[in-house]
């Protein structure tokens, strides 16, 4: 479909980081690279830990895929982070200034702007780039619903980008009643299958150093208030007393922050809790658990389709989340996943308990959910985008 230069401008980041966002933009680049293209991501620098000074290179090469980040002013250290006054910049200007600094640096023109972001603030994004580089096309994806977007003003900002990707008729919708009439395509979001493993269950509960016959409980992410850890730690408090022999083990990427923290600390002292931070190997861990539970409390910057789900689809993991309509646009309540009401810790204990006191069921929701794995590989919805690029770019050619 022809070569091109696709710059993949996106939140800051650190290669280190165990986030989502991350992990799927660099497995894009590297479809677009194997399809011939030339992909570079253009980003801010993260942070070593929450509210930190960064001190990640301005260039780098990792996996295979160029990073710029020739651009960048320290963030002052407060959670109050729309407050910060390098926000305007870092998030606005950098990457207009980033584009032709990378262009000048790499002898190139890009043919398509892809930008990320659903927030307010990343809307001003393709509007700015629009401004100075209008012989580019632009693409704009939007993953998850932002608790702060919400003015039509913004909205119609998105008008500026040629194409609009989403990966459900939800956000769609809400955009089209919002009067955005650029196209909106939805493409669903993405996993790299091959990074995946289901390895033996003894096996990794002998190398994790778990209890072979524990009924274990898994969580990994972040630990926001939107992620319902609370929820589940009090659900736990139930089953212990239920299951005698159940675990519940919580992952961090990082360290938590706010009052999950201080809760995290009392519960920590109980038995039967086992709490993990940084980075680790997924396949290993959800290879190792009887389940996975995500009990999000609202699905605010949290993707459409989380990828802890596909992950875990991937390791042959069931999965017990919360009710809301968007995840069922995708997974088959009751078929491919359980589910229970969000902030309704009582509910999620006895959803837990069925399921680890139910093989049938487990194997059940297992066999139905793989089979929605092959909407969501990686090298599919790089053929789609493809597609989408070259149209893009054959129109502007024509003009």
């Amino acid at each position: 479909m022809g070569f091109k230069n696709i710059a993949l401008i996106t939140k800051p980041f650190n290669t280190s980081e165990v986030d989502a966002a991350v992990t799927t933009i660099i497995t894009l680049a590297q479809q677009l690279q194997k399809k011939g293209h030339n992909p570079i991501i253009i980003t801010g620098r993260g942070y070593k830990k929450y509210w930190g000074i960064s001190r990640t290179k301005h260039f780098e090469k990792y996996r295979g895929i160029k990073i710029y980040r020739p651009y960048f002013i320290p963030w002052i250290r407060t959670r109050q982070i729309f407050l910060d006054p390098t926000l305007f910049f870092n998030i606005l200007i950098a990457p207009v200034l980033a584009i032709r600094y990378v262009q000048k640096k790499e002898k190139i023109k890009f043919d398509i702007l892809h930008t990320f972001g659903g927030s307010p603030i990343f809307a001003l994004t393709p509007t700015l780039i629009k401004l100075f580089y209008s012989n580019s096309k632009i693409v704009h994806t939007i993953k998850s619903k932002s608790p702060r977007f919400a003015s039509k003003f913004f909205y119609k900002l998105l008008n500026s980008a040629d194409i609009i990707t989403v990966p459900a008729k939800s956000i769609k919708k809400k955009l089209i009643n919002q009067n955005v009439f650029s196209k909106i395509k939805i493409i669903n979001s993405f996993i790299d299958f091959s990074k995946f493993k289901v390895y033996n269950k003894k096996s990794m509960r002998d190398e994790l150093k778990l209890n072979l016959k524990s009924k274990i409980i898994l969580y990994y992410g972040q630990f926001g208030e939107q992620k319902g850890v609370d929820v589940l730690l009090d659900a736990f408090n139930i089953i212990r007393n239920e299951i005698p022999d159940s675990q519940l083990i919580l992952v961090h990427p990082t360290y938590p922050l706010g009052k999950i923290k201080k809760k995290l600390q009392v519960e920590l002292k109980k038995d039967r809790i086992t709490y993990v931070e940084g980075r680790i190997n997924v396949s290993k861990y959800l290879s190792a658990s009887d389940v996975l539970v995500l009990p999000y409390t609202n699905m605010n910057n949290t993707e459409i389709t989380p990828l802890c789900i596909l992950e875990s689809i991937c390791c042959r993991t069931p999965i017990i989340t919360s009710d809301f309509p968007e995840l069922f646009e995708i997974f088959e309540k009751n078929k491919d996943i359980l589910s229970c009401k969000p902030n309704n810790f009582i509910e999620l204990s006895k959803k837990i308990k069925f399921l680890l006191t139910n093989q049938k069921v487990k194997t059940r929701l297992i066999n139905n959910s793989i089979k929605k794995l092959p909407n969501f590989d990686s090298i599919r919805i790089a053929n789609e985008l493809d597609k989408e690029y070259s149209q893009l770019v054959s129109n502007n050619r024509k003009i």
